[in-house]
Parts: C-alpha cells; structure tokens; sequence
C-alpha cells in the first residue's frame, strides 16, 4: 500500500511492502526527494509503526491526497 500526502508544495510518501532483502516487512518514506526505509521482521510491528507516522503526520498538517493498492 503507499499513502501520498502534501503539505504545502512539498510531498511525501510512504509504502509498506515486502522486504526485498530477506525475511520481514518494510516502510519506504520518501520527502522532497529523500527516501528512507524501516525494516521489521513481524507485520504487527510495522503496522504499529505505521500507524504511528500517519497519525504524526496529519497532526502535523500533512494531508492526505491519495492511496493506492500494489498488486505485485
């Protein structure tokens, strides 16, 4: 799943997928051209922590302006 959210003319993304690495989860974040990525070994651990960042970042005046649905 990847979230799109804008806050100003800036935008930001974050995707949860499968750790192409190995075992595990991962959260991919993307800012202004930055990415960043967060590694889990348990899907109740990620979605913790994704749940996390959604709500940080509506708090702090991201909005949200799309969600899409990977199918690979």
């Amino acid at each position: 799943m990847i979230y799109f959210f804008r806050r100003g003319d800036v935008s930001l993304t974050c995707e949860t997928r499968l750790d192409p690495e190995g075992h595990g989860f991962e959260l991919v974040i993307s800012e202004d051209g930055k990415t960043r990525s967060e590694r889990f070994e348990k899907l109740p651990a990620m979605l913790a922590r994704e749940h996390e960042l959604l709500h940080a970042w509506r708090a702090l005046g991201w909005r949200e302006i799309g969600v899409s649905l990977r199918s690979d």
